[in-house]
């Protein structure tokens, strides 16, 4: 069975398509009558619905914000340079830019679903499946020809 969302999860998930966040989405969409906060734990509910979360992944692919392009930018964010700009305006390569190859490795190892939530959820600390990381890391080393 096909179950379609309702008028206030279309509303949710339109505004999260639209780049507002979860707490901002569900307070338009009026998904609780109390606090922002009540709103927004109450979203995060809705969005585990399955009907909902497909419903999403669909607008979120129509707005061009596919899992495949975020993909390549996560992708493209692993090579991440640092650079700067001298007085003269000339660019200048400073390497390897690590803030940025963290980020991007901890949004590819959360896509994957090998770590948890940061608390955004409201369940605190991450949760870690450290097997699977070092898998992951370990492979990532041997296809870049670096000793681990």
């Amino acid at each position: 069975m096909n179950k379609k969302p309702t008028k206030k999860e279309a509303a949710l998930i339109r505004g999260i398509a639209e780049g507002k966040s979860v707490k901002a989405a569900a307070v338009d969409a009026k998904i609780s009558k109390g606090a922002s906060e009540t709103a927004r734990v109450a979203a995060y509910e809705i969005l585990r619905r399955p009907h909902v979360a497909a419903a999403l992944d669909a607008a979120l692919d129509e707005a061009g914000a596919s899992i495949k392009a975020s993909a390549k930018v996560i992708g493209e964010a692993h090579g991440a340079e640092r650079t700067a700009v001298t007085k003269l305006g000339d660019v200048v390569e400073l390497g390897p830019d690590h803030a940025i190859r963290l980020k991007a490795s901890e949004l590819n190892l959360r896509a994957r679903k090998l770590i948890g939530s940061t608390g955004e959820e409201g369940g605190g600390g991450a949760a870690v499946n450290l097997f699977a990381v070092l898998a992951v890391v370990k492979q990532s080393s041997k296809d870049r020809g670096l000793p681990l």
